[in-house]
């Protein structure tokens, strides 16, 4: 799966400004700094309500983005953890935090690369 978001819807939704893009990125690192250690005691401590909040917390955020792929992942997810109450195993907490980083530094190398256009 591909963490890559849709830039051309992105800027459509933005209108072009990237200033506003900077804004959401900042604020998405920001809760991302919070929610995955969270994310990651909720796991290990098994508290299964907070794990399901805290991915649809995330979900939100990555639709944000325009990140569809991982927006279907983590609904599944979300889904998963709701009907079986079942707990993340350790490979799919893993998934996420490593395309949820991928996902921020594809962001910031996105902004970078336009804000000098």
């Amino acid at each position: 799966m591909s963490t890559c978001f849709d830039s051309e819807k992105l800027a459509g939704f933005l209108n072009g400004d990237f200033d506003l893009l900077a804004e959401l990125v900042n604020v998405f690192e920001e809760d991302l700094l919070l929610c995955l250690p969270q994310l990651h005691q909720a796991v290990q401590s098994s508290q299964i309500d907070l794990v399901e909040r805290l991915i649809h917390r995330i979900q939100g955020q990555v639709n944000t983005f325009f990140a569809m792929d991982l927006v279907e992942y983590l609904r599944s997810l979300e889904r998963e953890i709701r009907q079986s109450k079942q707990n993340l195993d350790a490979a799919a907490l893993n998934f996420v935090d490593a395309h949820l980083k991928k996902l921020l530094q594809e962001l910031k190398a996105h902004m970078v690369a336009h804000k000098y256009r």
